[in-house]
């Protein structure tokens, strides 16, 4: 799920899907502001801060469900930097 290259605080993509079982979530940057991804719901995990280049990336195991993916960046998913990733 990359980071929008414009510098929006985006992703390139608002939803994603997934199947059970261990999953890495990468998010490449290639915006000119730092960005990470994170997931919310009945499984967290988060990845590093990164700055453009970098890709903030984690594994976790889900199960199927509902999940929200955002960038923690203090304001981002405020700004609308976040998403769903649906697991099924």
């Amino acid at each position: 799920i990359p980071a929008d290259p414009s510098g929006a605080l985006a992703y390139l993509f608002g939803k994603a899907t997934g199947t059970p079982g261990p999953v890495t979530i990468s998010m490449p940057n290639p915006s000119p502001i730092q960005h990470n991804i994170a997931i919310t719901g009945p499984v967290k995990g988060q990845g590093a801060v990164v700055g453009k280049g970098g890709d903030s990336k984690f594994t976790v195991t889900l199960k199927p469900g509902s999940y929200e993916f955002l960038c923690e960046v203090p304001g981002h998913a405020a700004g609308g930097m976040k998403g769903t990733l649906t697991v099924k």
